[in-house]
């Protein structure tokens, strides 16, 4: 029926695209109150698929884009058409590339790629951008960064880490079924030698664990 496929294409309610559980919540509101503070900040919310991390941005936006801050947003094409589509909101008019950032209040980037991650946390250093908040899966960067260097990346640019674990938009039994696909994903490295495959899950052990152990 292909009413049903249409109505069911997008979400029913647009409300839940904002719904934020006890945990998002408390993140959600924390990043606030850092970025409404004197000093400004920097954030990364990080967690697994389903956790709410682009909903968190989806808030953030919504928030400040009714007061004084400049807020712009960095997203896929794909995921804007859907917010759009499920939503009255014109995310178009906030959507805004790195290359042409003069200055903005506040920068939110889903799901970036390492290279914009960085050059991102580069313009804040210039002070063109005065708070960034980024929302990724560890594991979905599109470089295998180690824990070290996750670490070094906060502590140079002193960024707060929120880490989301409770999966809410997937249903508990085909959430442990996928889970345990990503957890072969993880374990898997470039390396055929028992001891540099070792030395490879050493090296990812804590951010393989934030971004995998899931709950649903």
């Amino acid at each position: 029926d292909m009413s049903i496929t249409l109505k069911y294409k997008d979400e029913v309610s647009s409300e839940w695209l904002y719904f934020l559980e006890d945990t998002q919540a408390k993140t959600f509101w924390e990043i606030v109150n850092r970025v409404t503070s004197a000093q400004y900040s920097s954030a990364f919310v990080i967690g697994g698929p389903g956790t709410g991390k682009t909903c968190i941005l989806v808030n953030l936006l919504k928030l400040f884009a009714d007061s004084e801050y400049g807020v712009g947003i960095v997203l896929s094409d794909s995921l804007a058409q859907y917010i759009e589509a499920s939503t009255e909101a014109n995310i178009s008019k906030y959507r805004v590339n790195l290359g042409a950032i003069s200055s903005l209040d506040l920068l939110l980037i889903d799901d970036p790629t390492y290279y914009n991650l960085t050059r991102a946390l580069t313009l804040k250093k210039t002070k063109s951008i005065k708070a960034i908040v980024a929302a990724f899966d560890p594991l979905q960067l599109d470089k295998a960064i180690s824990d070290e260097e996750f670490e070094n990346l906060v502590e140079a640019n002193r960024v707060a880490v929120h880490t989301l674990s409770e999966c809410y938009r997937q249903k508990e039994n085909v959430g442990k079924a996928t889970k345990r696909i990503v957890d072969i994903v993880a374990a898997s490295t470039p390396f055929l030698a028992e001891n540099n495959i070792q030395r490879f899950q050493e090296k990812h052990k804590s951010l393989t664990l934030l971004a995998n152990d899931l709950e649903f």
